[in-house]
């Protein structure tokens, strides 16, 4: 009987203590306005990437078995370097081949030019012979007419000397072009293809893997998309803050180097502007990577001196929860933000520098009301 009695007197003093007993106050932690200046930020709407000042997919015109593989990959090359070359066995044949055309060629040439200088020289004595009437009309004729073919044979036989020479030249081009060269000094990033394997061309509109690949890291620089909105403040010229995420803390000094020419609406969420900021004075110890994801922000103006809060603290973009001193407990005021990035917010109502807030409004439902104890 007496365990009936205890149990709902136990229950009644729960109920009791849960209503006029006050929670403990809950430690907070809670952080001042203060003053200082707010960038306006123009920022990319997703990663960006380094970028080579020129990189180029480098193919011969013409298909033939690789015999030769003058590079590595990672290797710098210089200009006019050769880089790769293919069998020219036939084409060294021809060659070899025309050369011997040309002689001979050159000797019929030589040959029919003497027999129409001979032929000439007589025409001259002929001449003379006529005009003394030593010889008749039809044998001056005669010498005439042997002179003028003579000559039309020498220039013909220089003719065909000359296509024997125009010939060895053009297959000296044609075993040019089974060597591929590099048109500027940079890196080789990639190689496609083994000696003895058969290269393939690219033919127009069928795309075929590059047989070399080559980027000129000399100069690097970041190519990122920026918002329309924010890209209309942007500049060339203009300094640039730039992180990567291999380097995570580091600001790397920038410029914007370009701006696109259109906006680009191939993300379907936003349409953006692609802009390419520099790099200034790199770290020359440190090694970046052609590849390496980017971000870049613009400061396209600052307020100054003014009141402000740290962005992740502002609920809604117009909320934040400030500390009550008189009650201590967390309330939520509405406030005006001026200019905002993504680190600080500029408040212009709403707040003054004795006010403290919470700068963690993860749990703010569980907070508010609540007795609290700053940090």
């Amino acid at each position: 009987m007496k365990k009936l009695l205890i149990l709902p007197l136990l229950a009644a003093a729960v109920i009791s203590y849960s209503l006029f007993w006050p929670e403990p106050p809950i430690s907070v932690e809670l952080v001042q306005v203060e003053q200082g200046a707010v960038e306006q930020i123009a920022a990319n709407s997703r990663s960006g990437t380094i970028t080579p000042c020129r990189q180029s997919s480098l193919s011969l015109t013409i298909g033939g078995i690789i015999e030769s593989i003058n590079i590595a990959e990672g290797e710098v090359v210089e200009k006019d370097q050769t880089l790769l070359t293919l069998n020219s066995d036939v084409q060294r044949a021809q060659i070899k081949l025309s050369k011997g055309e040309y002689q001979a060629a050159k000797i019929e040439e030589e040959r029919a030019c003497e027999l129409a200088d001979l032929a000439k020289r007589e025409l001259v004595r002929g001449q003379s012979l006529k005009e003394k009437g030593l010889i008749s009309n039809e044998q001056f004729d005669q010498q005439d007419s042997e002179s003028a073919s003579s000559a039309h044979i020498c220039e013909y036989q220089r003719s065909l000397s000359k296509l024997a020479a125009d010939k060895i030249n053009l297959l000296s081009i044609d075993q040019n072009q089974r060597t591929l060269k590099s048109p500027f000094s940079g890196t080789v990033s990639k190689i496609n293809g083994e000696v003895g394997e058969y290269l393939t061309p690219s033919p127009p509109g069928i795309m075929t893997p590059a047989a070399v690949e080559l980027l000129d890291t000399s100069c690097l620089y970041v190519t990122a998309p920026i918002d329309e909105v924010e890209a209309s403040r942007l500049k060339i010229g203009q300094y640039a803050r730039i992180t990567l995420d291999a380097f995570r803390g580091e600001i790397f000094d920038g410029v914007i180097s370009k701006l696109g020419s259109r906006i680009s609406d191939n993300e379907k969420q936003a349409r953006t502007l692609e802009v390419e900021a520099a790099f200034i004075n790199s770290d020359e110890d440190m090694t970046l990577l052609v590849g390496y994801s980017a971000d870049i922000e613009v400061v396209t103006s600052s307020t100054g001196s003014v009141l402000r809060v740290p962005t992740e603290s502002v609920i809604g973009g117009s909320e934040i929860v400030i500390f009550n001193e008189k009650t201590n407990e967390l309330e939520i005021r509405p406030i005006k933000v001026g200019a905002y990035n993504w680190t600080w917010s500029e408040v212009t109502e709403g707040l003054d520098l004795n006010d403290r807030f919470l700068k963690n409004t993860n749990d703010v439902e569980n907070l508010l009301n609540r007795r609290v104890i700053p940090q």
